[in-house]
C-alpha cells in the first residue's frame, strides 16, 4: 500500500496467496479529492490519502459481455476480449495465450485500449471495464463470449 500512497497510482493487482494458486487478489487506487470535495466528505479526507480497495474472487467471475464492454469503451470485440481476460485476473501472457494470440499482438492491443479509453496503466483499464460489468443486471449476458 506504500507504493500506491508514494506514486498516487493505481497498484494491483496484489494476490493474497502467492503459492501460485488462484486465490482472490484486489487493486488499490488512491482517492485525489480536488476542490469541489461535497462539505460532508470533508471530516473523511484528512491529511492522509484515502484510497479505494476493490477485492476479486476468482470464484465470482464477471459477467462475460464482450459486446457491452467494446460498447462502452469504444474498442473492438478482440480487444474488449483481452480487457475480459485481464479483468478475471490472468496476466497479459496468460491472456494471449487463452486468446490464441501472440504475446506482442496482446501489448498491442492493450496499447490501443489505453489510447481509445485515455488510460495510461492495465490496472485502470481492468477497474474501468469491471466496474462495466459489475452494473449489467442479472442474466444479461448477450454477446458473450
Amino acid at each position: 500500500m506504500d507504493c500506491a500512497r508514494s506514486t498516487s497510482a493505481a497498484v494491483g493487482p496484489v494476490f493474497l496467496c502467492r503459492s501460485g494458486k488462484r486465490d482472490g487478489f484486489f487493486f488499490v487506487l488512491p482517492v485525489l479529492p480536488d476542490d469541489r470535495v461535497h462539505p460532508s466528505l470533508e471530516p473523511f479526507l484528512g491529511p492522509r490519502t484515502p484510497f479505494l480497495v476493490t477485492y476479486f474472487n476468482p470464484e465470482d467471475r464477471p459477467k462475460s459481455a464482450m459486446g457491452v464492454l467494446a460498447g462502452a469503451l469504444g474498442i473492438s470485440e478482440r480487444e474488449s476480449a483481452l480487457i475480459q481476460e485481464l479483468i478475471y485476473g490472468s496476466t497479459l501472457r496468460e491472456s494471449a495465450d487463452r486468446l490464441g494470440i501472440a504475446y506482442n499482438t496482446a501489448r498491442n492491443q492493450l496499447a490501443s485500449v489505453h489510447t481509445k479509453t485515455g488510460t495510461r496503466s492495465q490496472s485502470d483499464v481492468v477497474r474501468m471495464g469491471a466496474q462495466i460489468l459489475a452494473r449489467l443486471p442479472e442474466g444479461s449476458e448477450a454477446g458473450a463470449g
